[in-house]
């Protein structure tokens, strides 16, 4: 758990955090418990990485030795044998 909140700040996930906390912090001045609620939830997902935040909405970049095998060419169709 550690792990998960101290590695992988990206920029959304830090925004996540600001604003989540910009939104409880508003929400308990205005005494709006739903308000809490709502900025509580984009906060700790954003201090969890988990949603969006926690980079699950992208594909990972792939690793530099994949990048340079020779890949099949697309032009040629996949011929698979039937018996």
């Amino acid at each position: 758990m550690k792990n998960r909140i101290v590695s992988g700040w990206t920029l959304s996930r830090l925004l996540y955090v600001l604003l989540g906390m910009l939104v409880i912090i508003q929400g308990s001045l205005d005494r709006q418990w739903a308000g809490i609620l709502f900025g509580g939830y984009f906060f700790t997902m954003g201090i969890f990485g988990f949603g969006c935040a926690g980079g699950n909405c992208y594909v990972k970049p792939m690793a530099k030795s994949t990048l340079n095998k020779p890949s099949r060419n697309e032009d040629e169709p996949a011929f698979e044998e039937i018996k």
